[in-house]
C-alpha cells in the first residue's frame, strides 16, 4: 500500500518542479530549462535524475529542515543569556555584545538581539513594527522598547 506524504514547497520550488518535469517528459530541452532556471545544463540533468529517483521531494534542497552547521551550541547560548540577565540586562544588545566579548563570550549584536526577541529570555525587549501608512518598505519604522525598572526607553530605527 502506498503512503501519501505531505510535501511543503515554495513557489520557486514548484516552478522548478514544473520545468524539470517538462524536461523529463521531453517537452522542454535541458538547455532551455537551464536558461529559464539560471542553471547549467549539467545541473538540469542532475535535477532530472533526482526527480526520477526520488520523486517531487528530490528537488527540494537537501538541508531543508535540518539545523544549521553554523549555529551556536545551546549551552553557549544559555551561558550568554544568563550572563546578559545577571550583568547586562539594562544594556541594549549592541553594548551588551561588546561587554560579553570582553568576557570571552563573542556573539554578534544582531544574534543577541534575535535571541532576546525570540522569547528564550524574558529580558524586557519588545519589538514593534509600525507602518506609517505609505506603500513603500522604507517608510516602516522599527521601534525597540526596553523596559528597565518600569521606565521604558525607546529607540527608533
Amino acid at each position: 500500500m502506498c503512503q501519501e506524504e505531505l510535501l511543503m514547497m515554495s513557489q520557486r520550488d514548484r516552478d522548478r518542479l514544473r520545468i524539470i518535469q517538462q524536461v523529463s517528459e521531453g517537452r522542454l530541452s535541458q538547455v532551455d530549462a537551464a536558461e529559464q532556471l539560471g542553471l547549467t545544463a549539467r545541473h538540469v540533468r542532475r535535477l532530472v535524475k533526482r526527480l526520477v529517483r526520488r520523486g517531487d521531494g528530490g528537488l527540494i534542497h537537501q538541508s531543508r529542515g535540518k539545523p544549521s552547521h553554523n549555529r551556536f551550541d545551546g549551552n553557549f547560548r544559555q551561558r550568554v543569556l544568563r550572563r546578559y540577565k545577571s550583568r547586562y540586562s539594562d544594556f541594549g544588545p549592541t553594548l551588551a555584545a561588546e561587554k560579553l566579548a570582553e568576557d570571552n563570550m563573542v556573539v554578534a549584536a544582531e544574534t543577541l538581539r534575535g535571541w532576546l526577541i525570540t522569547g528564550h529570555q524574558n529580558a524586557g525587549l519588545i519589538l514593534i513594527t509600525i507602518p506609517c501608512g505609505q506603500a513603500h518598505d522604507h517608510y516602516v519604522f522599527r521601534i525597540s522598547i526596553w523596559i528597565r525598572n518600569n521606565h521604558p526607553q525607546v529607540a527608533v530605527k
